[in-house]
């Protein structure tokens, strides 16, 4: 809908809105705040990748779904956080997030994806809510700021180099 509008920079969606779509407002690079309407069910895959002058969304408590790349390579990302609503983060889903340096993960989630939080540096520390399950391979690579994790004994499985380079 949005996708390369590089001038773009505030924008604020109607109340009918019920999904943000594939590539919606990917490398709106000027982007840098976007406030969602209550209603909106899915933060499709790419949706807001490359944006990366974001630094503020706000995300309704009626998401369900953080898509596959959704907020990859927003650089300016600094905190964000997710509704108890939203039960599963797509792989990639803040990939290269660097200025990411706090996020509540919801008690409802169930998966964290594949590289879900790679090269998110600045990010410190991270709670892993009881109700998940399964942290998919490299999620948290190269969060080289992290100092401080807790794992839960409900998560099951940890993908391949889910930690790796977190020194």
């Amino acid at each position: 809908a949005f996708q390369y509008c590089t001038n773009l920079v505030n924008a604020t969606i109607g109340n009918n809105l019920k999904s943000i779509g594939s590539h919606a407002f990917a490398y709106c690079e000027s982007l840098t705040s976007i406030i969602l309407p209550h209603g909106v069910k899915n933060i499709d895959d790419n949706a807001f990748c490359g944006c990366y002058s974001l630094t503020n969304i706000i995300i309704p408590t009626s998401v369900t779904n953080i898509g596959d790349n959704a907020f990859s390579n927003c650089y300016s990302l600094t905190s964000i956080s997710i509704p108890n609503s939203v039960v599963e983060i797509g792989s990639y889903a803040f990939y290269h997030c660097y200025d990411l340096t706090s996020i509540e993960l919801p008690s409802r989630v169930t998966s964290i994806g594949d590289y879900a939080f790679r090269d998110c540096s600045s990010l410190t520390s991270i709670e892993i809510p009881e109700s998940v399950t399964s942290i998919g391979g490299a999620a948290f690579r190269y969060c080289s700021g992290l100092t401080s994790i807790e794992i839960p004994e409900s998560v099951t499985s940890i993908g391949n180099v889910a930690f790796g380079y977190c020194y």
